[in-house]
């Protein structure tokens, strides 16, 4: 063999063994490459890793701070609770010995309260006697004016009545004699003297005659019914007078009187009502600044009567002037008791004690 064939049989053989080699270096390259992009990828992934775990670090670094500051704050804490739970100590002390003082003042003001009780029970008892004497004295008092008021009036007005009755009879009497000289006029001629006749029963009024039942009364004729005068117009009337048309009205009477309100009322024949006015006294009660009173009305103001003496009277007894006459006065203050033990007790509890008692007395 040729040293020019062995050279090209050896490149042969290295070519053959460098194709293979060359393949596998190109794999390698390959391989590298895909190793550097895996490279390249892990240290991306790795880089976001690392700042994460610096953001966390960073965030526990924060933390630890914060519970540096809890730790701290709680030490303070503690520190304030122990000063505060010895300044706390003598206080609670003082409260539960001020708890035992209050514990025993109450058991003190509970006996005291039932001593007040039986104290104001008994008061009140002999307040509510004193009470109903007083109203039966009252009463007394009540029923003895009335009485008085009642005599009086009736006095004030029987003597009225016969003033009055007086009167009509005068008045009656004027009439008469006007309505005789008013018939006189009416006759004719005087005739022949008649023979006496039986001397007659004398009659209401002189010249006219008493109308009684059953009578029967001629036109013109005059007669009496009720205390008033009245004129036939009918021919022959057997019918009362004021009962029909065929009597005139001549002359009003009274029928009857009245006293409403301490007022005097006269109770016509013919129906009417004359107010002849005040004659009486009248109790109006108790004294309103918002009435205006008349004369002779009675009022009772501080535990005193006074008597009216002018109408439309709006001033307040006593005046000082003539509007009013005391009939009645206030009675003397009674003399002061003597003064009663009190028991010791809180100054709060006593201003209580006083408030209730001050209450009670108000509302009798």
């Amino acid at each position: 063999m040729t040293e020019k064939e062995l050279v090209s049989i050896v490149k042969a053989a290295i070519a053959n063994a460098v194709e293979p080699l060359q393949l596998q270096i190109i794999s390698q390259k390959e391989l590298i490459s895909d190793l550097q992009d895996c490279v390249e990828v892990v240290n991306n992934n790795l880089a976001i890793e690392v700042k994460q775990v610096n953001d966390t670090c960073s965030e526990l670094d924060d933390v630890r701070k914060e519970l540096k500051s809890i730790e701290t704050l709680e030490l303070k804490l503690i520190s304030q609770k122990e000063t505060n739970d010895e300044r706390i100590a003598p206080v609670i002390k003082d409260l539960l010995n001020l708890r035992n003082t209050v514990d025993e003042s109450a058991v003190t003001a509970t006996a005291f309260e039932i001593k007040l009780l039986e104290n104001l029970a008994e008061q009140e008892q002999t307040l509510d006697d004193q009470i109903l004497k007083t109203a039966d004295d009252l009463q007394t008092i009540a029923t003895q004016l009335d009485t008085d008021l009642r005599e009086t009036v009736s006095d004030q007005t029987d003597t009225v009545k016969l003033e009055l009755m007086n009167s009509i009879q005068k008045e009656h009497l004027r009439l008469n004699n006007h309505v005789n000289n008013a018939l006189l006029s009416l006759k004719g001629e005087k005739g022949d003297a008649g023979e006496q006749g039986e001397k007659g029963d004398s009659g209401f009024l002189s010249g006219v005659s008493k109308w009684e039942t059953g009578c029967i009364s001629k036109a013109g004729e005059a007669v009496t019914h009720d205390n008033a005068v009245w004129l036939c117009q009918a021919e022959l009337s057997a019918h009362t007078p004021g009962q029909c048309d065929d009597y005139e009205l001549i002359i009003d009477g009274v029928k009857s009187l009245e006293v409403l309100d301490g007022e005097l009322v006269q109770h016509m024949t013919s129906g009417k009502s004359i107010n002849v006015g005040r004659i009486a006294l009248v109790h109006k009660g108790v004294y309103n600044s918002e009435f205006k009173y008349q004369k002779m009305d009675i009022v009772t103001i501080d535990k005193s009567s006074f008597l009216s003496m002018r109408d439309g009277n709006d001033t307040r007894p006593p005046s000082g002037s003539n509007d009013w006459l005391l009939l009645s006065g206030r009675g003397a203050k009674g003399t002061k008791g003597e003064k009663g033990d009190v028991p010791f007790m809180p100054e709060e509890l006593l201003a209580i004690v006083k408030e209730a008692i001050d209450s009670k007395l108000g509302q009798v």
